[in-house]
């Protein structure tokens, strides 16, 4: 059931990522009803891992094969003919195949009786060569046509030709949104990854390295030991950014193949993105995706794709406490914001508004304008977890009762208790105490008042005991 389920999911997962990264196909399709089909054989029998979307050639001979089969009917004196006129003059032919013949532009390949619903045959009709000093770039296509005397239900395709660096160019394309969901994963999302060899020599193992971002993971579905992660935290094969993750990749890419990188068993994509809990959103999280070669590469400008994750939204509720201490003429506001959650803050803002009788004087890591101290900081705040802060006030005059913290810019996440965002406080009037100090005479002369004050009472309590 994983095989049919995964099977499924790879079925689909190449298909979204084809449309993505191809902008025209490679292979033209039929403009009508057609019972021959024509295919570019894959490299290797690996089911949609390494694909040859189109001719590519260099200055190593390149031979492609090509299949034909018949989709309904059986197909008698089958005959497909290839037209080289549209190639450009920087590739050449150097070959013809066995059971093919050339006259001019035009090679007419004989294969006979095709049986319907079998994989038909495969033939290799031309070898193809980039000419010596021919700068790598498209160079046209060919044009191929199948027919058969009985049914008379040709078929037809065109193919794409380009020419490669002379030497190691790797690139690495990865799929654009939407990303595919990860089954019963809640609010993770497939990286589909291709590993191009746009040079003309064999790319040996490259290395694929992730740069991922805090508040996601990158998991690895192959749970290969061979990877090796800078940074962040690791939980079994996931790795929560912010973190680098260098993984070899234990095959070799012939030149002009686009590799995907798949999971071996079901074979969905090998890696998936995916947020946790306290993930602050909507919000994007690009994972930057590179492939590097072993030996230098002729072009590390497209070595680097990034993968447009995205998070859904979050919650969150940040409560700011101010308390205030004086000392004669200044005053101290100590706030603390503590975030209860569920999502992460991903920085903050927290403005002190000084009260009428009042200024701000100017603190480490704030700004003041006018009454206003305004203290930003980019710093994450988990769930669950306070920060506190100070900002000094000098006292001017008679302090006023509308002195304020307020927090916000805590991030995406929806807030829940706004109420919460904003604490009021009020400067003392004076004294060193965060409360109103008693005010009247002091030391003896205090201490025999409020004797005379106690006597007082037990005299008024006497007499209305005998009333």
């Amino acid at each position: 059931m994983r095989r049919i389920v995964g099977s499924v999911v790879r079925v689909v997962a190449a298909a979204a990522l084809m449309i993505g990264v191809f902008a025209t196909p490679a292979a033209a399709e039929p403009t009508g009803p057609q019972d021959l089909v024509i295919s570019l054989e894959r490299s290797t029998d690996y089911l949609l891992y390494p694909i040859r979307p189109d001719l590519a050639v260099g200055r190593t001979v390149l031979t492609p094969a090509f299949r034909v089969r018949p989709l309904s009917h059986p197909a008698t004196d089958v005959v497909l003919t290839i037209d080289l006129a549209p190639m450009k003059d920087n590739v050449e032919v150097v070959g013809i195949g066995s059971r093919c013949a050339r006259t001019g532009d035009t090679v007419r390949c004989e294969l006979g009786t095709l049986v319907a619903g079998t994989s038909g045959t495969v033939v290799q009709p031309f070898s193809l060569r980039a000419a010596p000093g021919a700068p790598a770039a498209p160079a046209g296509r060919v044009d191929m046509t199948a027919a058969s005397t009985e049914p008379n239900i040709p078929g037809a395709s065109s193919w794409d030709v380009r020419v490669l660096q002379p030497g190691i160019d790797a690139r690495v394309v990865t799929e654009a949104e939407p990303l595919l969901p990860v089954p019963t994963r809640p609010d993770s999302h497939y990286l589909s990854v291709i590993v191009v060899n746009d040079g003309d020599v064999l790319l040996k193992q490259p290395t694929l390295t992730f740069e991922i971002p805090r508040g996601i993971a990158v998991a690895d579905l192959n749970h290969d030991r061979t990877c090796r992660a800078t940074g962040g935290v690791q939980v079994g094969f996931q790795y929560w950014g912010p973190a680098r993750v260098d993984c070899p990749l234990p095959f070799d890419v012939e030149p002009g193949v686009w590799y995907m990188i798949w999971e071996g068993g079901s074979s969905p994509p090998r890696f998936y993105a995916m947020a946790g809990p306290a993930t602050p959103g909507p919000a994007p999280y690009p994972v930057k995706v590179t492939v590097t070669p072993q030996e230098p590469d002729l072009d590390p400008s497209d070595n680097q794709s990034t993968v447009p994750f995205r998070a859904a939204s979050n919650k969150i509720n940040a409560a700011v406490r101010a308390a205030v201490t004086r000392d004669g003429d200044t005053a101290t506001v100590s706030w603390t914001v503590t975030n209860h959650g569920p999502s992460d803050a991903t920085g903050r803002t927290v403005t002190v508004t000084a009260p009428a009788g009042t200024e701000p004087l100017p603190t480490a890591g704030c700004t003041v304008s006018g009454a206003k101290a305004t203290c930003v900081s980019k710093d994450w705040l988990p769930a669950k977890e306070s920060v506190t802060g100070t900002v000094p006030l000098r006292i001017t005059g008679t302090p006023g009762g509308d002195g304020s913290v307020t927090v916000a810019g805590t991030g995406p996440s929806t807030e829940t208790k706004p109420a919460d965002n904003t604490a009021r406080f009020v400067v003392p009037s004076s004294g060193n105490s965060p409360t109103l100090p008693i005010t009247g005479p002091s030391g003896p002369l205090a201490a025999g008042a409020a004797a005379v004050l106690t006597g007082l009472i037990l005299v008024l309590v006497a007499r209305r005991r005998r009333t």
